[in-house]
């Protein structure tokens, strides 16, 4: 099913199309996907502020956009897959034992 079937369902019918969701689990491809989205999305909506800040200290608009593309493109994907590592193996290490 494509992003925009389930998009516009929801619209129509929320409970059907998230219970379905759930149901068929969890797929790392398609959670790395939405993250990368997420952080493509961050990147983009940065940049007026990278803008204005560019302008108000005469630096180079290039560096800071290429800073940003680094950091959020790159750098936070790793960040939050390390992350979830941790909750994974604090869930292993201590979720049978409370």
């Amino acid at each position: 099913m494509s992003v925009v079937v389930k998009i516009s369902k929801t619209y129509r019918r929320p409970i059907q199309t998230y219970s379905t969701l759930f149901d068929s689990g969890p797929s790392e491809k398609q959670n790395l996907a939405y993250l990368m989205g997420g952080c493509l999305i961050y990147f983009i909506s940065s940049w007026p502020f990278q803008a204005r800040k560019s302008f108000q200290d005469q630096i180079p608009l290039e560096g800071l956009i290429s800073v940003t593309l680094f950091s959020a493109l790159f750098v936070a994907p790793l960040g939050f897959y390390l992350l979830s590592i941790t909750f994974h193996l604090i869930a292993k290490f201590f979720g049978s034992k409370v």
